[in-house]
């Protein structure tokens, strides 16, 4: 177990939420410790620092074992006096407890059946599958990414997007349509069964910083995402931005199977990939998830 922030506020005799002076400490990958000062409360002005520090962490314990988990955070607490696994609360009916985590994908399976019945925004809609066309990806090396944070003639920025490495080939594109909005765009690497899904992370990125409910994704700022490989993306500028200016269509192909581009479902925004692995732990499936369908709940009915 590892600390990843801390959280603290103090206040004064008599004094109101105003007067709370709030301090959190956040602790990173890659060693630095952020401290963060709000004299005045969330209300009032503040002031960070950044340092060095070793995140403080602690084995797993053992049931009622819980002081030198609560040490992390410099807390405090009364002993639960010996407790034992029996004297645990008993389990209750319903929905079993789950822990807090990063955000999870609904149905990914269902999001690209046909005829599935999912809501949008409390309206009933069906999943309509299209064909978008084939990507080429010579050196394997799929950036999903806004095409228009690709700049003319300026290979020098690093690619703004979210990065998977697949083997190089050609591969089908579809698009997965729910009230006449783009809600997920699939990359079909094999036809092996997906056996787990997983979060699409770049090189300075994990699960264990995110907050609950949180994703890491790739940002769009034109209404429009896309499937390319890295090697030929800085040479598809050009066309890619006349592209996305007359896309009238749900997708459009770039350049000889260089680019998929699609309608990034309601617009603007940030946007998780999700990798589908087989049972060897291949990717199968590449997903940009563009949350028009959200969550379990969403999927009604259908085939």
């Amino acid at each position: 177990m590892v600390v990843r922030m801390v959280e603290a506020w103090g206040y004064r005799t008599g004094s109101s939420d105003a007067d709370a002076t709030y301090r959190s400490v956040t602790y990173r990958r890659d060693g630095r410790c952020v401290t963060t000062h709000e004299p005045n409360g969330e209300g009032g002005g503040s002031y960070q620092t950044f340092g060095q520090a070793t995140q403080p962490s602690v084995g797993r314990p053992m049931f009622g074992d819980w002081q030198e988990v609560i040490a992390l955070a410099g807390i405090s607490a009364t002993s639960l006096n010996g407790a034992t696994a029996a004297d645990a609360l008993p389990l209750g009916s319903g929905e079993p407890w789950r822990p807090k985590g990063p955000f999870a994908p609904g149905d990914l399976t269902k999001l690209f059946t046909n005829g599935a019945a999912v809501q949008v925004f409390e309206r009933e809609a069906e999943i309509a599958v299209v064909a978008a066309g084939q990507l080429a990806l010579p050196s394997g090396k799929l950036i999903v990414m806004d095409p228009g944070y690709l700049w003319p003639g300026d290979d020098s920025t690093p690619l703004d997007g979210q990065p998977v490495s697949v083997p190089p080939g050609t591969y089908p594109v579809d698009l997965a349509i729910a009230d006449k909005t783009v809600a997920a765009a699939r990359l079909t690497i094999s036809e092996r069964p997906v056996r787990r899904w997983e979060m699409a992370l770049g090189p300075d990125q994990s699960l264990a910083e995110l907050q609950d409910g949180h994703f890491a994704g790739f940002g769009v700022d034109t209404g429009t995402a896309s499937f390319t490989d890295a090697s030929v993306a800085y040479s598809l500028a050009d066309a890619a931005d006349e592209a996305s200016a007359s896309l009238d269509a749900y997708s459009a192909e770039v350049g000889e199977h260089a680019m998929v581009m699609w309608h990034s479902g309601f617009g603007d925004g940030a946007y998780p990939v999700w990798l589908g692995r087989d049972a060897a732990g291949d990717i199968a499936v590449v997903i940009a998830d563009m949350l028009v369908v959200e969550g379990r709940d969403e999927f009604i009915g259908g085939p």
